[in-house]
Formats: C-alpha cells, structure tokens, sequence
C-alpha cells in the first residue's frame, strides 16, 4: 500500500510538470512565428503602379466588364499665318533701315532724293501743260516731250532696276491711289478726267522711306 501511494502522488506531480513543458514550448514556438512574419511594406513602385491604373509588370489595370480606351491622335488646328510673306515684309521696311550700313543708306537716301526731285520737275510740266490748255491735264506724259519735257527721266527705287516706264490709270475708283498702284518702281499717271486726282503724278512704289510709302509723296 505504501508504494502504491508514492507512485499516485509521483504520478500527480508529472503531469503538471509536462502540461507547463509543452504549453511553455508552444508558447515560444507562437513567439518565433510571430516574430518572423513580418507585414509586408507597399513599395513606392506599387502604390505609383496602383495610382495611374497600371500593374507593376507594365500591363494596364482594366475594370472588370470595361474595354481599354484607345488613345484619340492629337488633333491638328489649322491656324491662319500672321508671317507675311517675304515681298511684302520687305516692302514694309523702311529704305533707310538702321540694320544697313552708312554707304548703303547713303546711297538709297541719293537714289530717293534723286526721284523726288525728277518728280517734282515733272509735276511743274504737268502744270504749265494745264495752264496752256486752259484746264486740260495732257492723256499720256509722252504728249509733254519734247516741248514741257526733254525726256521722261528714269528712276532708280533700291531693290528695283532704273526705269522710266509709266502706268497709265485712265479710270480710277474713288480717291485712292493705292488700289492702282503696281510697285513698278516707275511712273504713275492718272488719266481719268472724271476722277479728282486726274493729271496726278507719283512714284509707282509701295517702298517705305521715312515712315511714309513712296507713292503718298
């Protein structure tokens, strides 16, 4: 009876023992576990990837029951060119240009000055012819050589050749000489006597020299 008493309480004080073992035991192993399971940090790639609608492999996240849209070209706006072209932006310059050399302006400033003055010759002609004939203005200038005109004189506008050539208007709409004018770098005439600048004479130029075009002097 005696040792069947000391094996009951050996028996009593085992099992405890071995309970504490094995819940001490699965306690660190939850620990390891736990310590080894890290939670996973989004990286940057992924959240950029998520943000503008793309997979990190490159593919395109695509709604579920949606097509991808496809990408519309750009369109092409015509738009009107404000760049005139090249004849008419250089005609738009003024002769005497600051971009041009001393001699070259020199020169240009020789040739205007030269065209003015045979234009007011002529125009004295032209008035002497009028008080002659009692009012009437001549139908061409060649009809003021030789008697009111030794020659028609020639003239030289930088950018175009001498000439002594005339543009002769015999019907001018209105008061505006410029519609008329051809850039001929010669002589305008108008010979319309029911226009009230008939007998008017200018250079036949749109060519720029002091701020004002050549035919307006």
């Amino acid at each position: 009876m005696k040792n069947i008493a000391i094996f009951l309480i050996a028996a009593v004080l085992v099992v405890p023992v071995r309970s504490a073992a094995q819940a001490s035991g699965s306690a660190a192993g939850g620990g390891a576990a736990s310590g080894s399971a890290q939670p996973a940090t989004p990286q940057p790639a992924a959240k950029a990837s998520a943000a503008a609608g793309t997979q990190p492999d490159g593919g395109s996240a695509v709604a579920s029951g949606s097509q991808a849209a496809t990408p519309r070209p750009a369109r092409k706006w015509r738009t009107a060119s404000t760049t005139p072209p090249p004849a008419a932006a250089a005609n738009s310059e003024d002769l005497v240009s600051a971009g041009g050399t001393r001699i070259e302006n020199l020169s240009i400033r020789a040739q205007v000055i030269s065209a003015l003055n045979a234009l007011a010759s002529l125009r004295s002609s032209l008035l002497i012819y009028y008080g002659d004939t009692e009012g009437v203005f001549p139908p061409d200038l060649q009809t003021l050589v030789p008697k009111y005109a030794k020659v028609i004189p020639e003239i030289a506008i930088a950018g175009t050749p001498a000439t002594g050539s005339v543009t002769l208007v015999k019907k001018l709409n209105g008061n505006n000489v410029r519609k008329a004018v051809r850039n001929t770098g010669g002589w305008l005439y108008i010979a319309d006597p029911k226009s009230p600048r008939w007998g008017d004479l200018v250079i036949d130029s749109v060519r720029i020299y002091k701020g004002k075009p050549l035919y307006e002097y």
